[in-house]
């Protein structure tokens, strides 16, 4: 075999040894890196653990609440439809007296206008001067 060549085998032999040396190092800092990255998952699952436990406790709280929650509305609900009721029976009561009682001070009120600008007017008359003469003659 030529030197050459032979010389070629020997650095490409040591470039593949320089190459498995480099690969062994990554390997062994990646192999810190997952213990590191397994312990820290570790305490974050127990956190998620605990996180779910809380959360189903939450979850059935929240559901204990809802039947009775649901009652209020319904309660609520029916009481609206009482008081819309009621108040539409009084109102339906009330509006024809008020009718008739606003209708009865309009016309009262127009009399007593009338009733006083006619006195006014009377009054108006009987102060005038008649240049000394008397009605009753």
């Amino acid at each position: 075999m030529p030197v050459l060549v032979q010389i070629c085998i020997v650095i490409a032999t040591l470039a593949l040894v320089v190459i498995t040396a480099a690969m062994l190092v990554v390997l062994l800092h990646l192999s810190a890196v997952a213990k590191h990255l397994t312990v820290a998952l570790e305490g974050w699952s127990v956190q998620a653990e605990q996180l779910a436990l809380e959360l189903r406790d939450l979850l059935s709280e929240a559901r204990g609440l809802l039947g009775p929650s649901r009652e209020v509305l319904s309660r609520l609900h029916t009481l609206g439809l009482r008081v819309e009721t009621l108040s539409t029976a009084v109102v339906d009561e009330l509006e024809g007296p008020l009718v008739s009682s606003v209708a009865l001070m309009r016309g009262l009120r127009t009399g007593a206008g009338r009733l006083v600008e006619l006195l006014v007017a009377r009054v108006k008359r009987s102060r005038t001067p008649r240049n000394g003469v008397d009605r009753d003659e």
